[in-house]
């Protein structure tokens, strides 16, 4: 598989929910597969919220980094404004078992969080690993206003940690203000931020007191990651070497 093969799934073992700070320009979608799928397509659950890129757009991303792999179960749902709604892909033979849900015009933030739940609660029983990819915070912020976008992606993340299933979130940090972006910082397990001259830097929620708050970054040069513990637990991270 192209892209991260699989290092920030180590990354973040142990972490239910993640923000992904990738600039447009940077390795988004080669992140974004590392997250969604790993190593093992065919035994995963795949749920993609997208609201910013149309499904076609987002099913490209799987033909071009999985090739003929595909998850055992996958549902799109469509909330974007991007182009036509529907998709020309699902439903053919290049992935014919995608269940593609659309929201309507008028649709709410409510309606977006009602349509994950459904298809979550589907999934709870079974075996499979399950994973969401909400693509994303940024598109969210184009249209609601940002209490009503944090308090849907505190809703999401309960629902996620409720029915054991990894989230990962996409937002351009280039897009926000550095305000912006700080408050939705403390609202996941594990912060992933790419950098063009260092690389990713890996922060862990800080929950020894009771105001929501982050560890400062890493030297350049450096990435932070979590030691074994969970990511709740707030342990220390440890520094690793680029490349270690």
């Amino acid at each position: 598989m192209d892209g991260a093969g699989g290092e920030l799934q180590g990354l973040i073992d142990g972490a239910a929910t993640v923000l992904l700070l990738v600039p447009s320009s940077g390795p988004e979608n080669e992140a974004c597969i590392d997250l969604l799928i790993g190593d093992e397509p065919e035994e995963t659950n795949v749920l993609s919220v997208t609201v910013d890129a149309t499904p076609d757009e987002r099913l490209s991303v799987w033909q071009q980094h999985l090739d003929d792999r595909r998850p055992r179960q996958a549902t799109i749902v469509d909330g974007s404004t991007a182009g036509a709604s529907g998709s020309q892909a699902a439903g053919t033979d290049a992935f014919p078992e995608i269940d593609l849900q659309s929201l309507s015009d008028d649709a709410e933030l409510v309606d977006l969080v009602a349509t994950v739940a459904r298809t979550l609660g589907r999934w709870e029983a079974t075996a499979d690993s399950v994973v969401l990819c909400l693509h994303s915070v940024t598109g969210l912020l184009q249209t609601f206003a940002r209490d009503d976008v944090i308090s849907t992606v505190n809703t999401l993340n309960e629902n996620c940690d409720r029915t054991s299933a990894l989230a990962h979130h996409h937002m351009d940090p280039t897009a926000h203000s550095e305000e912006t972006v700080e408050l939705f910082r403390p609202l996941y397990d594990r912060v992933l931020e790419y950098d063009p001259e260092t690389g990713w830097t890996v922060l862990g929620a800080d929950r020894s007191s009771d105001e929501p708050s982050f560890r400062e970054s890493t030297a350049p040069g450096w990435r932070r990651e979590v030691g074994p513990r969970t990511a709740r637990d707030g342990s220390d991270p440890v520094l690793v070497r680029p490349g270690a």
